[in-house]
């Protein structure tokens, strides 16, 4: 069995693969029938039947042929159905180890992605900021703007952490934008107690808010709210940022930046199908502006 495995046919020419085969079973089944014989002689004789060996070798080798290339055969079949097998499993293996990799490093480059974007946003208001005489204002936000990269930094490669931890990174940056607009913007939070502790994708309500920011804080004469609600429906959190936007519904369009394709394409890698994001106008009577929804599998960190 060890000589029929050390050359199978996926790894050698067809040629070689014969000659090979062929020569080991001929060397085998010679053996086989040359033992086969004198064993029969040795019983003919303690039977005291003698026969003539030529006779028996004849007998033994017409059978031997046969049996041993029957024997060979289911052999060599065997090890190299079982070897072919292993190696298909093994590439699947190898497939699907690749296709994680490859997602997880599409995944990790989506979230460093997202930090440099707010992170120049916020210098380039800081900087703004020094230029006006504002130099509170602008040291309060690198105060603020500190706590968020150190935070950034820690949590660079979790990819999923508690919604609560996530809206603590949240506040220091709304803390930031708040320092910058004052009264012009307000934030609030409406989060069901339950879902506080569930996984959310870490970094996936900034570029949200964000986003509210650049189109309605803005863009708008007025005081702009934004509200943050996460809650629970049937095992599925649902998580809305919601803006008041403009009081003209038409005077703002759907826009999709860095921020919202990046979180699209993130929820995508982490959860496939089974993840939402929508953008529209605000189902808020009271509210003109716009509306994100995010729709993620309820799930709880392991104990």
């Amino acid at each position: 069995m060890m000589l029929a495995g050390k050359m199978n046919y996926a790894e050698n020419k067809v040629s070689s693969f014969l000659v090979y085969h062929v020569s080991i079973y001929l060397l085998l089944c010679t053996v086989h029938i040359f033992l086969a014989s004198l064993t029969a002689r040795f019983i003919n004789l303690m039977l005291a039947q003698p026969a003539d060996y030529t006779i028996i070798l004849k007998k033994c080798a017409i059978t031997g042929v046969f049996f041993n290339f029957i024997v060979y055969s289911l052999i060599l079949l065997f090890i190299n159905g079982t070897k072919h097998y292993r190696d298909l499993q093994n590439e699947k293996l190898k497939a699907v180890a690749l296709e994680k990799s490859l997602a997880d490093a599409r995944l990790q480059f989506l979230q460093h992605q997202l930090q440099p974007h707010f992170l120049f946003n916020t210098h380039h208001a800081i900087i703004t900021l020094i230029k006006m005489g504002e130099t509170k204002k602008a040291v309060d936000m690198l105060e603020k703007l500190s706590d968020l990269m150190r935070i950034a930094i820690r949590e660079v490669n979790d990819h999923k952490v508690p919604l609560h931890k996530e809206l603590e990174t949240l506040k220091l940056y709304v803390g930031i934008q708040q320092t910058r607009f004052e009264d012009k913007m307000s934030v609030e939070y409406s989060i069901d107690g339950k879902v506080s502790e569930a996984l959310v994708p870490s970094m996936i309500l900034q570029p949200l808010v964000e986003n509210s920011i650049k189109y309605a804080v803005e863009q708008s004469p007025g005081r702009t709210r934004i509200s943050i609600n996460a809650i629970n429906e049937n095992d599925v959190m649902t998580l809305t940022i919601r803006d008041s936007g403009d009081k003209k519904p038409a005077g703002r369009e759907i826009i999709k930046g860095v921020g919202l394709s990046n979180s699209e394409e993130r929820l995508l890698k982490l959860y496939g199908n089974n993840a939402s994001l929508f953008i529209g106008r605000s189902s808020d009577k009271e509210n003109h502006g716009m509306e994100v929804t995010i729709k993620i599998p309820l799930q709880y960190a392991a104990m």
